[in-house]
């Protein structure tokens, strides 16, 4: 399992876009800023809502699984389980690219 690196500061609380996770502000490739909008699409309507909540505390809000796990009342196993089957529909959908 990958150790995983938690910032700490003001920098913790900021939420970004997908879009801008992904590709960053800056980025004017069409085709990276394309797949972005895939991805979006493919959150909004191929995860279930656990793991689009899963997803949006991780990656958005930039929580801990242990923290995701103790907000929604699971266990982390389960928290990890969201997030690894969210994260393999969006890329099911990334083949449509």
């Amino acid at each position: 399992m990958r150790k995983q690196v938690r910032s700490l500061g003001a920098a913790e609380d900021k939420e970004v876009s997908y879009s801008s996770y992904i590709i960053g502000d800056e980025d004017d490739d069409p085709r990276r800023r394309r797949m972005a909008e895939l991805i979006e699409i493919a959150i909004k309507n191929e995860l279930t809502q656990r793991q689009r909540e899963c997803i949006h505390m991780k990656f958005r809000k930039r929580m801990r699984v242990e923290d995701i796990a103790q907000v929604m009342g699971l266990s982390r196993s389960t928290v990890y389980k969201h997030i690894r089957l969210g994260l393999a529909a969006i890329k099911r959908c990334s083949v449509y690219f």
